[in-house]
């Protein structure tokens, strides 16, 4: 498990963490923070980095993030991917973020049965492969 003592640099160090993180957390070296805070402790990097928009690095949320996916490799998390439009798979499916292509849109979906519902969220990061394949443009980034 991940905590703010941990570093950008150990949690992208797991590469099925690397490979999928943008789902949840997109671009986060890539633009908010830089060289110098990937080896310190997130509760520093917290403290001192800002996003452009003024509000503190959202550490708590990358680290939810790293453990729901180290979780999901190991099988024990509540949550499984399920891929949309890719056709072949086998065993735990972990989309890879930065394709930003038909295999990386997916399902987010509940192992179990509650009630009789799964609940359920449609992940597409970056957007532009729902536009193709369904001819509808969320009004997000894409």
């Amino acid at each position: 498990m991940f905590t703010n003592q941990n570093t950008i640099r150990e949690i992208m160090s797991c590469e099925g963490i690397k490979r999928s993180i943008g789902i949840f957390f997109p671009e986060i070296t890539d633009r908010f923070v830089s060289e110098k805070y990937l080896d310190q402790p997130l509760v520093i990097v917290e403290k001192e980095v800002k996003m452009p928009w003024g509000a503190p690095f959202q550490a708590g949320d990358l680290i939810e993030s790293a453990n729901r996916i180290s979780n999901m490799l190991q099988g024990i998390d509540d949550y499984e991917f399920v891929p949309l439009w890719c056709e072949t798979f086998s065993g735990c499916y972990m989309p890879e973020a930065a394709k930003n292509n038909e295999e990386t849109v997916c399902l987010m979906a509940t192992k179990a049965n509650r009630g009789g519902k799964k609940p359920t969220v449609i992940l597409c990061p970056g957007g532009k492969i729902c536009q193709s394949k369904c001819g509808t443009v969320w009004g997000g980034p894409g």
